[in-house]
């Protein structure tokens, strides 16, 4: 049996902690193709208003219409990841927070995401 692809994943609280994780992602030489931005309609329009004046708020425009929370979820469940942090991450998506995820491109970044991220699949 294969072994099931890894993707790290995480749960942010606020716009601020999504922003600066983004940035580091960037500054790692990840693209925005590369990165995937969960959230709500509610927490779109929330954290970004009608304008999106950073990379993550372009990113986060760019999924506006995808189905509020239910697409959100959706979307988790369809990436694969377990149960138990669905439940949490739909907890913190209802509460307004950003699911970002990513999946590392070297042995090197997959230890980073093990340790800032808590892991992955």
């Amino acid at each position: 049996m294969a072994e099931k692809e890894y993707l790290a994943t995480r749960l942010f609280s606020d716009r601020p902690s999504a922003e600066r994780e983004y940035e580091a992602l960037v500054a790692r030489g990840y693209s925005a193709n590369d990165i995937n931005v969960i959230m709500t309609d509610e927490a779109r329009k929330r954290h970004f208003g009608a304008g999106a004046t950073t990379e993550l708020g372009n990113k986060a425009l760019e999924g506006a219409g995808v189905g509020g929370g239910i697409g959100a979820i959706g979307a988790l469940v369809g990436a694969g990841i377990p149960e138990e942090r669905v439940k949490k991450y739909e907890s913190g998506l209802k509460e307004g927070g950003i699911v970002m995820g990513v999946k590392p491109r070297t042995p090197e970044d997959r230890t980073y995401f093990d340790r800032e991220w808590g892991g992955g699949l």
